[in-house]
């Protein structure tokens, strides 16, 4: 529900900041800001952005006026679509690659956050694996020609293993083929999804029955990151409960980790679907 809320209050408040008006505005009170909704921030900076002429309400110096426009116009031009793309898995490689080629074309407005920008984005280049690049053959966005670039990269031959991207890789020419390898392969096997496709042209794929079985399997997965960052703000708060020294906060985790390590996951839900006993 927070989600959605989010989704739409953004969107109108971006229409706003680019000078179109919506048809309707939701205004809703502030909620708690924490890292793990980091675009609370961004919603809140444009409100203050849009209402900064009040200075009976807001009381802003110059440098904090223009942070917060700095802020703003990256949020509005850069930051919403990704966003409201990020839980879509076919979509992830493809929008990380267009994200950066944006915010290297965004040095002609802001060099700092255009450098800045893409050397966060560097470091979290999950999606641009060469075992995660396969998620953008069944996006509807990635158009035929990039789809068979990625083909053609199935061929070679992989590099070390990485969990992220080829940081050097990354450049405006680049395109979602370079980061795909054999390694690729394997995200077929790992989602159980027909390869036959292949064989064929990319415009073909749409009436493949095997394709649209994968496409629909793709769409079921969750990209993590958000959840990821949930998870560990409630591991932190229920850690707090436990203990606040450090040291036994480290041998909690190592009981945790060798205790998962001893007994299967299957084994687990096993036991939990025999209910009590």
């Amino acid at each position: 529900m927070q989600l959605r809320d989010d989704y739409q209050e953004l969107v109108e408040l971006t229409l706003l900041v680019l000078g179109q008006t919506p048809q309707e505005i939701h205004w809703r009170a502030s909620g708690a800001i924490r890292h793990a909704r980091w675009i609370a921030k961004l919603l809140y900076a444009i409100k203050i952005y849009l209402f900064r002429g009040q200075t009976d309400v807001f009381k802003l110096t110059k440098k904090k006026e223009t942070a917060i426009e700095h802020f703003v116009h990256f949020g509005a031009m850069l930051y919403t679509m990704p966003w409201m793309k990020a839980t879509m898995a076919a979509e992830a490689p493809g929008g990380d690659l267009q994200m950066w080629k944006d915010l290297e074309k965004y040095q002609v407005f802001d060099q700092q956050i255009s450098v800045a920008g893409r050397k966060v984005l560097e470091q979290h280049s999950w999606y641009l694996s060469d075992e995660l690049v396969g998620l953008a053959l069944f996006s509807d966005h990635v158009s035929v020609e990039e789809k068979a670039k990625i083909v053609t990269g199935l061929s070679k031959e992989p590099g070390d293993h990485n969990v992220r991207g080829n940081a050097t890789r990354i450049s405006s020419q680049a395109s979602l083929g370079d980061f795909a390898s054999r390694r690729t392969m394997e995200l077929f096997s790992r989602l159980q999804i027909p390869d036959t496709f292949l064989a064929q042209q990319p415009q073909d794929w749409c009436h493949d029955e095997a394709y649209q079985r994968g496409r629909e399997r793709i769409k079921a997965l969750r990209v993590v990151n958000d959840t990821a960052e949930r998870g560990v703000k409630l591991f932190e708060e229920y850690n707090q409960i436990i203990t606040r020294d450090e040291e036994e906060k480290q041998l909690l985790l190592q009981v945790v980790e060798a205790n998962r390590k001893a007994i299967p996951t299957e084994m687990i839900v096993a036991r939990h679907s025999q209910g009590p006993p």
